[in-house]
């Protein structure tokens, strides 16, 4: 889980410091580089970013916390900072630390990146109103991200919100790639109209989508 976070967060960023998947040898190659540069310049926030990371992927989570808040000491206006220090709180367990922090990045800046963590952050801790809440801000800035459809879904079944999580799910396969992911919930659908009501309800969802079509195109 932490390493599709730190791959997802680093990816396109052409960043020589990224981490190395399943690669410990090249993460330790990394981590003794950082030490070396931090320690002809000690004044330099980003590094310590860095390798805050390299220690959450390592799960040296109050290592990784140390770092964090030295680079935000140095530097206080980054949100990527913030997003670090939730995501190390988040797998330590600590929610509410977690929440605190991606909320001071959302207020830097509002992304999908820190808007997506939030609603994960919310989920976790069983707050799936303001879930839903922060994903659909999410889905206003980016009205074509398919996975966040799918997440949505999900979390508006838990609240009982059948016909959101058909719409939902209609809106997801209609954008996505993933054909893994598509297979499941195409089979989970279909699963749900053999009941009536939510037989009923899937007819509601596409005559909806007839009538008004996908967000993305409106």
């Amino acid at each position: 889980m932490i390493a599709f976070f730190l791959t997802h967060y680093f990816y396109g960023q052409g960043d020589k410091y990224t981490i190395a998947e399943n690669n410990v040898h090249s993460t330790y190659d990394c981590l003794f580089k950082l030490d070396d540069e931090i320690s002809k310049k000690p004044s330099d926030d980003q590094l310590y970013h860095k390798r805050s990371l390299i220690y959450l992927s390592l799960n040296e989570y109050e290592k990784a916390l140390n770092d964090i808040n030295m680079a935000i000491n140095l530097n206080s206006n980054s949100d990527d900072y913030y997003y670090a220090k939730s995501m190390i709180y988040y797998f330590k367990g600590y929610y509410q630390n977690a929440l605190e922090n991606i909320t001071i990045a959302c207020n830097l800046e509002k992304n999908e990146k820190n808007l997506y963590f939030m609603s994960l952050v919310y989920a976790k801790m069983g707050d799936y109103r303001n879930a839903v809440h922060t994903i659909n801000e999410l889905l206003y800035i980016n009205p074509r991200c398919d996975y966040c459809y799918l997440q949505k879904a999900i979390w508006v079944n838990k609240l009982n919100m059948y016909y959101e999580e058909i719409l939902n799910y209609q809106y997801y396969l209609a954008i996505t790639h993933d054909e893994i992911n598509r297979s499941i919930i195409s089979k989970r659908i279909k699963t749900l109209r053999k009941d009536e009501y939510f037989k009923k309800l899937y007819k509601a969802v596409r005559s909806e989508i007839k009538e008004k079509g996908y967000p993305w195109d409106q």
